[in-house]
């Protein structure tokens, strides 16, 4: 606090009576003010509350200039002391106090400016940097108390003041940002002030040589040094006005944490709440978020007053303040999904939900700047699947598409899917491809004009009758044919004798099958197969069965003859097929009189139970069904396929197998977004089923009954959207399900094994190796035959303890053979599911085709065969 000296006492007392503020500072001057009497008093340099004057006064007189109206007004610097010039009049400063007299002189013109003394409180932010006083109180006088400052920044550039009292002088230029303006201001030594008020447009940077170069319309200036990052920061601001610039400061100061960053967030917050914009109780939301570990779709967990806001933001329409949220204030993750989930549960048409996308779309974008490939395909399908339901329909579809090719295969799930998976009812397979294609056929609209994606779907879930039964429908052509031969051999009646299929299999002349091209060879094989990988290491891991006696054989056996019909010609044809010489055959009889078996040393042959070309037995081939059984198993041959049990290769692939059953079970809470109300029950619980088999359903949902399932799944997805972070554990429980299951199929595990009277009856012993190379002989078989019918029937034929459930899938229907639980729950044929479906998926391929058109010769064509299409991953055959 400045003292007044004793001698200007008088002067204090003659400017307070006169109504002129009380005195702050006097400096005494050298010269004469004279007063209205002509008498000479002895001058003061006098700041008041209330201005600038030239005071004097004696016991009975007194007199005073005010300063601020006085003209000319001059100042004048010098060595020897500065002088201060008024009017006519000059009056000297004392030496060493003219930087007190120029404070002064400017402090009491910038009071002069209002009339008022008071002084704003210093305000603190990332971007405030502290003002000198000259500043403070123009701000004081010159700001709203109501009006925060945002932005009070320095920069290099100096202004000049040409009709200031001192001539020549200057002062930087300082940037100003509040809620209601913005300007470059700049106070001189002696109280002149500039200000240059800036556009409402955005503030440009560009980086100079030595200092970065800001411009705002006709305003240009440069930064300090090490103050540019914080310039540009605030670039933005002066784009908005009032409310809306304060938001957007207020956010990047939460974001900026540090330096006062959060006290001056929670002080413009709370400003700006007191006028009740739901925009602002959203972020009041994001400064008192806490993590929870409750489910993102429980609405409860949102306070009252946010949910308030909500309603009332979607009442005005305009879905952008939410994204602007998100962007801005960088709420937790999981309250961003509580609010996403909140409004999904609410939203019952597709207009109201069509509101949240713009929250949606920059949730998804936020999890694509830093998570895993995982989490990033989650959340494209989850905005697609709420982008469908939106009715935005064309964008959905182009997110979609690209996912397909960056899909990772499934193969192994395929041939080794979950314990319990239900194939005829769509579990157990690749859920995420499958959501895709799904989504995809939504997103298009119309099935009938999107066959490609039906074709992927029906070749993913080839047990599920109805996908088979919109590809018949939506599609034209031969695969249109295929698809209803498919449906028919599910449906009741379908696998008998003279059902009908696409081909009869007649007896085709020798000229009629030809060999593939060598490079359409390695098509035949399941695509796990295909191109070695860790199929191929197992494959030579594998111990070899040691071959019977060939001799024996020839002693004791019969080899194959034209009297045993059509045999002959169909083991030259399957041969010839696969570029071989034609394969020595045995008839074998005895225990050995069902199945086919083949073997590769010494040298290649095979051995066909008698039954199977006895016209008496029930295991009696047609030509159709022999010429599959025969294709399959010189393909064995073909591709050095050796014969073990599941002990041999179990070791190999279990650690593989549960890492794809894991990373199903990981992609669970895309089901947070699905709205059951609107979707619909059934479909809902489609979709879990896809996800999830029905064993693993009962254990997260404590429920043994399948109509006490559905009942809770259709109406509560709470659980499973819980799962997020708990899944792994309601997994890993199915999973040792799974693995106990498996210990069992060990023919020296734990329980007695049954006798195996049937040659190749090896259906309990088949895991992921066992099944690739009977699935790859399969796809081989069809080819030969062309004819789905009598390739399923074949399957039966082969075994004895298959043979009666043939007579079943006759009358009651393929479907429902293989979706025949035991009374344990456990499904009864799970293995030769496996094996049907994968031999449909191929016979609803372009592949299948392709091959089959290049193996069947046209006799009034020489054209060479058409090449084999890749096998795309958008369609990832099942088989």
């Amino acid at each position: 606090m400045i003292e007044i000296p004793e001698a200007a006492y008088p002067v204090a007392r003659a400017l307070l009576e006169g109504g002129q503020g009380t005195i702050q500072r006097a400096i005494p001057l050298k010269g004469s003010l004279v007063e209205r009497g002509g008498a000479s008093l002895s001058p003061w340099l006098c700041q008041t509350t209330d201005g600038l004057f030239v005071a004097g006064a004696e016991i009975g007189r007194s007199a005073w200039v005010d300063l601020k109206a006085a003209h000319p007004l001059g100042y004048e610097e010098r060595v020897l002391g500065d002088r201060l010039h008024v009017g006519d009049a000059t009056f000297q400063i004392p030496l060493r106090r003219g930087g007190e007299a120029r404070a002064a002189i400017a402090i009491g013109r910038l009071i002069g400016r209002s009339g008022a003394g008071q002084v704003r409180p210093r305000e603190e932010g990332p971007w405030i940097e502290r003002p000198d006083d000259h500043l403070r109180l123009w701000l004081s006088q010159m700001v709203h108390p109501e009006d925060p400052i945002l932005a009070l920044l320095p920069t290099a550039t100096v202004a000049g003041f040409p009709s200031s009292p001192l001539p020549g002088v200057t002062a930087p230029w300082t940037l100003l940002i509040t809620g209601r303006r913005a300007a470059l201001v700049a106070i001189s030594g002696v109280g002149d002030v500039r200000v240059e008020t800036l556009p409402a447009e955005a503030i440009r940077a560009e980086s100079g040589l030595t200092r970065d170069e800001f411009s705002c319309g006709a305003a240009t200036w440069q930064a300090p040094v090490g103050s540019a990052d914080s310039m540009r920061e605030v670039c933005a601001w002066t784009a908005v006005v009032a409310a809306e610039r304060v938001r957007v400061a207020a956010a990047a100061a939460w974001r900026r944490g540090k330096a006062g960053g959060s006290e001056q967030a929670r002080r413009l917050v709370s400003r700006l709440a007191r006028a009740g914009d739901p925009r602002d109780a959203l972020a009041v939301l994001a400064l008192t978020a806490a993590p929870v570990s409750a489910p993102a779709e429980s609405p409860e967990l949102l306070p009252a007053a946010t949910i308030a806001a909500l309603e009332q933001l979607r009442g005005a329409g305009d879905g952008a303040p939410l994204a602007f949220w998100l962007a801005e204030w960088a709420p937790p993750d999981d309250l961003a999904r509580r609010v996403l989930g909140h409004l999904m549960a609410t939203s019952d048409e597709a207009t109201i939900a069509a509101w949240a996308l713009p929250l949606h779309q920059a949730i998804r974008d936020r999890v694509h700047q830093g998570a895993d490939a995982l989490e990033r395909l989650e959340s494209d399908i989850a905005l697609a699947e709420h982008l469908v339901f939106s009715g935005e329909r064309a964008r959905a579809a182009s997110l979609l598409e690209p996912l397909l090719d960056g899909l990772p295969r499934a193969d192994l799930i395929e041939v080794l899917p979950p314990e319990g998976a239900d194939l005829t009812r769509g579990e157990g397979g690749d859920a995420t491809r499958l959501r895709v294609l799904e989504l995809l056929v939504a997103a298009r609209g119309d099935e009938a004009a999107d066959p490609g994606t039906l074709a992927a779907l029906a070749r993913n879930q080839p047990l599920v009758p109805h996908r088979l039964e919109s590809l018949a429908q939506a599609d034209a052509g031969g695969r249109q044919a295929r698809a209803a031969v498919a449906a028919r051999c599910l449906r009741p009646g379908g696998l008998c004798l003279h059902s009908g299929g696409l081909s009869e299999s007649p007896q085709l002349e020798d000229a009629r099958i030809r060999a593939l091209p060598d490079e359409q060879i390695p098509h035949l094989h399941h695509p796990i197969a295909q191109g070695g990988g860790t199929m191929g290491k197992l494959q030579a891991a594998l111990a070899r069965v040691s071959p019977p006696d060939h001799g024996v054989l020839r002693d004791y056996c019969e080899r194959i003859s034209t009297r045993h019909g059509e045999a002959p010609r169909v083991i030259a044809e399957a041969s010839r097929l696969l570029g071989m010489d034609p394969v020595p055959a045995f008839v074998s009889r005895g225990e050995r009189r069902v199945g086919l078996r083949s073997h590769e040393e010494p040298s290649p042959f095979m051995l066909i139970g008698g039954a199977h070309l006895d016209p008496d037995s029930p295991h009696h081939f047609s030509p159709g069904e022999l010429r599959f059984a025969v294709g399959a198993e010189i393909a064995h041959i073909k591709f050095q396929h050796s014969r073990v049990t599941s002990s041999d290769v179990w070791g190999g692939i279990w650690d593989k197998g549960t890492m794809a059953l894991g990373a199903a079970a990981t992609l669970l809470p895309f089901l947070r977004y699905v709205p059951i109300d609107l979707v619909g029950r059934e479909r809902t619980a489609r979709a879990v089923g896809v996800l999830i088999p029905n064993a693993w359903l009962k254990k997260i949902y404590d429920a043994e009954a399948g109509a006490a399932l559905a009942s809770q799944l259709g109406g509560d997805l709470g659980k499973l959207g819980n799962a997020g972070a708990s899944v792994a554990d309601s997994a890993s429980g199915a999973l040792d399900k799974v693995k106990t299951a498996a210990d069992k199929l060990l023919p020296d595990g734990i329980g007695p094994a049954a006798p195996e009277t049937d040659v190749g009856l090896e259906v309990r012993h088949w895991v992921a190796a066992h099944r690739v190379m009977q699935l790859s002989a399969d796809r081989t078989g069809l080819v030969l035959c062309g004819d789905l019918r009598a390739a399923l029937r074949a399957i039966f034929l082969q075994h004895s303890r298959l043979l009666p459930q043939l007579e079943r899938a006759e009358t009651e229907g393929l479907h429902a053979i293989l979706g025949t639980h035991t009374e344990d729950g456990a499904l009864a044929f799970p293995e030769l599911a496996t094996r049907v479906a994968g031999l449909v998926a191929f016979w609803l391929s372009d592949e299948y085709a392709a091959l089959r058109q290049a193996a069947v010769a046209d006799p009034a064509e020489s054209a060479p065969a058409e090449s084999i299409p890749a096998v795309s991953t958008s369609e990832a055959p099942a088989g």
